[in-house]
Order: C-alpha cells, then sequence, then structure tokens
C-alpha cells in the first residue's frame, strides 16, 4: 500500500521562507558593513517579516474555503514571524561570535555611537550619558544572553503585530442557513 506523501503546511513553508530571507537580509546588511548592519536599513527584515506573516494568514485562509477564525490566523501569523525572528537572532549570533568575531568587535563602536545619538535624540543630558557609556564600558550587547532577552522583546511586539494581522484576516462567523421546517 502506497501513502501519499505529506504536504507542507502553509506555516511551515512561511516559516521557512522568512527564515531564508531573514539569513540572506542578515548576510546582506553584514557585506555592507558595520554602519549599515546597525543602521536605519537594517529595520526593513520587520516589513520583510510582516508581509510574510500576512500573506501566510491570506493562503491558509484560502486554503480553508475562505473560512479561518481568529485563532487559527493568529497561530499562522504569529508561527511565521517566530520562525523567522528566532532564525535571524540564532544565525547573528553565530556569524558575530563564531564566524567573524572581528565584525563583532567594528561593531561595538557603532553600537556606542547610535546609543549616544539616541540619548541625545531623547534630549538626555551629557551627565546621563556619560553615566550610560559607564554602564555599558566593557559590556558585550552580543552575547548569547542579551540577544536572546532581544529576541524575547521582539517577540512580544511580533505578538501585537499578530493580533492585528489576525483580526483583519479572519472570517467572521457565517450564519448558518435556515432550515425549510
Amino acid at each position: 500500500m502506497m501513502r501519499a506523501p505529506k504536504k507542507i503546511t502553509i506555516t511551515l513553508l512561511f516559516g521557512l521562507i522568512a527564515a531564508g530571507c531573514m539569513i540572506l537580509f542578515t548576510l546582506g546588511m553584514y557585506g555592507a558593513g558595520p554602519q549599515v548592519f546597525l543602521g536605519q536599513t537594517a529595520y526593513l527584515f520587520h516589513i520583510v517579516l510582516i508581509l510574510l506573516a500576512a500573506v501566510a494568514a491570506v493562503l491558509d485562509k484560502r486554503a480553508h474555503g475562505g473560512v479561518l477564525d481568529f485563532r487559527a490566523a493568529l497561530r499562522v501569523c504569529f508561527a511565521v514571524m517566530v520562525i523567522g525572528l528566532a532564525v535571524q537572532y540564532l544565525f547573528t549570533w553565530l556569524l558575530l561570535n563564531v564566524f567573524d568575531p572581528g565584525f563583532r568587535r567594528a561593531l561595538l563602536p557603532v553600537v556606542h555611537d547610535n546609543m549616544v545619538k539616541a540619548y541625545r535624540r531623547f534630549g538626555a543630558s551629557e551627565n546621563d550619558i556619560r553615566q550610560a557609556e559607564d554602564a555599558e564600558k566593557g559590556q558585550d550587547p552580543f552575547t548569547f544572553g542579551r540577544m536572546f532577552t532581544g529576541l524575547g522583546f521582539n517577540i512580544i511586539i511580533y505578538f501585537l503585530i499578530a493580533l492585528l494581522i489576525s483580526a483583519t484576516v479572519r472570517t467572521k462567523r457565517v450564519p448558518l442557513p435556515k432550515s425549510d421546517r
């Protein structure tokens, strides 16, 4: 007796596509140098991840005959986002700590400059900036623990985004047809 081949789910397919996109995006930023790797362009991956999650939810709805409840839509969106984020953070950690520690060292001054710019943008005093610099001196922002904490924070933010996408994509319950009694 021959079994039919198992089909890959839309969630897993789009999760893997998101993971691949995150790796390619990270490699592109890496190739562009430390300023770009930690610059504003680096945040474009968020748009890609959100779009992939939304498309996955819409395709899952289409695969289920145009009916997808809120919970199922949330499961699809959030899973795609978590897979993409987790792979992106893990790959970045490997890149900076295993494959090219020299690049990590080149990023440290850029992290410092970005921190100072952010404090100034929010109107912090020079004394506050010096205190923040002293607190961060000798700290490595690319340790597994700090990156894992950043991943956790991003997962919370992405959960809220997944809630919005799910509320948009879901199908409201269709009333049952009336019987002719």
